[in-house]
């Protein structure tokens, strides 16, 4: 990318203007920007993913955990036996 062949006028602009020219130059210079955002944007994406998945499969495995059969006390999440009274 030739930083010296950029034609910009600078000018203060509205934040649509903005948006607009940050669009267009980004678009013009796609080539070198979407590999920059890949390397970065794939492993968090891959990361956020992995523990969405394990978070998913703990909650399935506390909700589905077997209790003692003819026990009617209940077992919540931190392990405390609640036996129904309040």
């Amino acid at each position: 990318m030739q930083i010296d062949a950029l034609a910009i006028r600078l000018r203060p602009r509205t934040p649509l203007e903005a948006a607009d020219l940050g669009t267009r130059l980004c678009q013009h210079s796609a080539r070198w920007v979407y590999p920059c955002y890949l390397l970065v944007a794939v492993p968090v994406v891959a990361l956020a993913g992995g523990g969405l998945a394990l978070l998913a499969v703990i909650g399935a495995l506390l909700y589905f955990a077997p209790g003692k059969k003819g026990d009617s006390a209940r077992v919540s999440v931190c392990g405390i036996r609640d036996s129904g009274y309040h």
